[in-house]
This record gives C-alpha cells, structure tokens and sequence, in this order.
C-alpha cells in the first residue's frame, strides 16, 4: 500500500469516528481502520460496526463486545486454543479470561487482548460469555493480579502471576 492510500484511509476512519463519544473514539478509530485496510468502504464499516454516534458509556458493558477475528485453530508455533483451554481446564470466568490472555498474548503475539479477542475465545471454545468483560479485567487485575494493564484503552496483557497460573498451576488438582 502506498503513502497516499494509507493517509486516505486513516482520514476516512477519523472521519467516521468523528462524531463517536470521546470515551470510545480510540477503540471505534482503531476498528474502522482495520476494516478500512481490509478493503472495506467507511459506509460498510459504520454499519458493520454499528458505531453510536452520541452514546455516552454506561458502566463496563459500554464498549464494543462484537469478537475480533483470530486464527484459533493453531498452527506450527501454537495448540488449537481449544486443546490448550481444556488441558489448563480453567473453572472460573477469572482462571478462563487468564488462559485466553496468556494464548493471545504468548501464542498469537499479541501484544494486548481486547474485550473483542475474550469474545472470540470464549466462541472458539463454546463457552457461555460473561456480561461485563471490562469489570473481569479490573477485577482480575486488582484481586488476582494475574493481568497488566495495556497500553491501548480497555486492554490487558498477562503478568508474570497469571504466566505462573497458566504455565504452573493449571489445571488444579481435583479437590
């Protein structure tokens, strides 16, 4: 992609977000960019994403929960998530938010995990999803201490407690 075609899209995606609340802008830019680079038009992404214009964030269900694509089925360097998610045999939505943490950030390299990658894992693995992701992620930071904040907006990466829950502690013995 040429300069000019990428300063194109990254105009396009400021201007479908323009209007969105300044709490959200960030993340909505962020997804409007990525569709807008992966061919989409600015029209097909607004009603893809159905992006609010004026909504103000209602407590932690506020942001976007629609999953964010990932390859899951695993590869050369990586399990299938679902064989790795049934081998650590996570009980609590804290300990299975953890282990998808850890894949998306050891397995997937990625650096952060949004509450769209959560989504997406929790599909893969036929899991019943929590209603509020973003009070897990504070609640799991501050209770656990298992995740870091990212640097992105509403993003978590695992901490060296969470890589020792994952890597050393899962699955639990049978009690």
């Amino acid at each position: 992609m040429n300069p000019d075609d990428l300063e194109s899209k990254v105009k396009a995606a400021q201007n479908a977000v323009k209007d969105v609340d300044k709490d959200l802008r960030k993340t909505a830019f962020e997804i409007v960019l990525k569709r807008l680079l992966e061919g989409g038009t600015p029209e097909t992404v607004r009603m893809q994403e159905k992006i609010p214009k004026d909504r103000k964030p209602k407590g932690s269900s506020s942001v976007s929960t629609a999953p964010i694509a990932l390859d899951l089925k695993g590869g050369k360097t990586a399990p299938p998530l679902r064989d790795f998610y049934k081998n650590k045999s996570p009980r609590t939505n804290q300990e299975k938010v953890t282990v998808f943490v850890y894949y998306i950030n050891k397995y997937l390299g990625i650096s952060e995990a949004s509450t769209g990658h959560i989504v997406s894992c929790y599909n893969e693995v036929n899991e019943k999803k929590p209603l509020k992701i973003l009070q897990l992620f504070r609640d799991i930071k501050h209770l656990k201490g298992w995740l870091d904040n990212g640097e992105a907006s509403n993003a978590v990466k695992i901490s060296i407690a969470g890589e020792n829950l994952v890597e050393h502690d899962l699955p639990r013995p049978n009690k």
